[in-house]
């Protein structure tokens, strides 16, 4: 979004917007795009795929966002650490809340940690970094599997989400 060339349309015709940034840069855009005097009429954001979204957006509705989780999109058994089923339920009873998709990813980069250091002995960087570079295996987070040498995570499924009813929704 720079200048006058943002949006790339005549004021009457339907456009579709994505934004990939930080948090607090996809919901000023969000916001940006939705105070225009020809709003996109699809909105998908990275930040939609979080709770905290609805909070710092006027009007969420409709808009998607996409993630790495959402309660019940994950249908694996994990290797590591505990499943998704007997965290929330666990979560849950502690705090009477639901947890969000920053803390589940915690959760799995914990699990994943814990089961490193156990089994190299250590927490020294190196030997950490070769086995968790080691592993392709599955958490409450869904795959995990990364390249030793860029530490891209190379094992994954995107979660396609939308605020519906003021509420987050597989889409």
């Amino acid at each position: 979004m720079h200048g006058d060339t943002w949006p790339p349309c005549t004021p009457s015709e339907s456009w579709a917007f994505l934004s990939a940034g930080t948090f607090e840069q996809d919901t000023a855009t969000v916001r940006r795009a939705q105070n225009l005097s020809n709003p996109p009429s699809t909105v998908c954001a990275v930040a939609a795929g979080v709770q905290e979204f609805a909070s710092e957006i006027e009007h969420p509705e409709g808009v998607y966002g996409v993630g790495q989780w959402f309660p019940g999109a994950v249908t694996n058994s994990p290797e590591i650490g505990p499943s998704e089923a007997t965290f929330l339920a666990a979560y849950t009873d502690h705090t009477n809340r639901r947890i969000d998709y920053p803390g589940v990813q915690a959760v799995a980069g914990a699990a994943l940690a814990a089961y490193c250091a156990r089994r190299v002995g250590t927490t020294a960087l190196e030997p950490l970094w070769a086995e968790a570079s080691s592993l392709d295996t599955e958490t409450l987070f869904g795959g995990f599997k990364i390249d030793p040498v860029t530490g891209a995570q190379v094992k994954h499924k995107p979660v396609l989400v939308r605020w519906t009813d003021g509420c987050l929704t597989l889409a």
